[in-house]
């Protein structure tokens, strides 16, 4: 199967984000204690959440204080996302999820100040780093709507789904 030709730079940026993350991290003493849910909601609200998961896929989103996301998964643009805190873990909610009932839920390790070690319960790994507010202006693009709203199109299932995906 042939490469784009974007995916080569893609990889070489993502291997050197995180080459520039692993470094800002060995300079710093490494705790790697959970951190709880409050704490989670404070770290994220009004924040934008950097990500290289396991598999070089780079992405970032803004969480807003009323539950919706903004950003790049490193799949597509989220216009329409959701986020809710759920035990100890934050659980992500896409338009196109809900009708399936599906959460995407990650917990956080503090590697180092504003650094992180994220895991999802299926052993998925990342590391993430919090940038204060919204730096690179993510927004809904003229497509406004309310996480309470949307989410209640979805099954009742859905925050069960995230319950039992955090209890994993």
């Amino acid at each position: 199967m042939p490469l784009s030709p974007r995916r080569p730079i893609r990889t070489a940026i993502a291997l050197l984000a995180l080459l520039a993350f692993a470094g800002g991290v060995a300079r710093t003493e490494e705790k790697n204690e959970l951190i709880g849910g409050e704490e989670l909601r404070r770290i994220l609200s009004g924040n934008t959440v950097w990500v290289v998961r396991q598999d070089l896929t780079v992405g970032d989103e803004y969480h807003l204080p009323d539950g919706r996301v903004f950003g790049f998964n490193g799949y597509e643009t989220i216009e329409n996302g959701c986020w809710d805190i759920v035990g100890d873990q934050v659980c992500y909610y896409y338009k196109d999820d809900w009708a399936k009932g599906v959460a995407h839920c990650w917990t956080f390790r503090r590697a180092a100040m504003d650094r992180f070690h994220l895991a999802d319960p299926r052993g998925y790994r990342g590391y993430g780093r919090r940038d204060s507010g919204n730096p690179r202006n993510y927004s809904d693009n003229g497509k406004p709507w309310e996480c309470k709203r949307l989410m209640s199109q979805g099954p009742q299932s859905l925050r069960s789904a995230a319950l039992e995906a955090a209890r994993k």
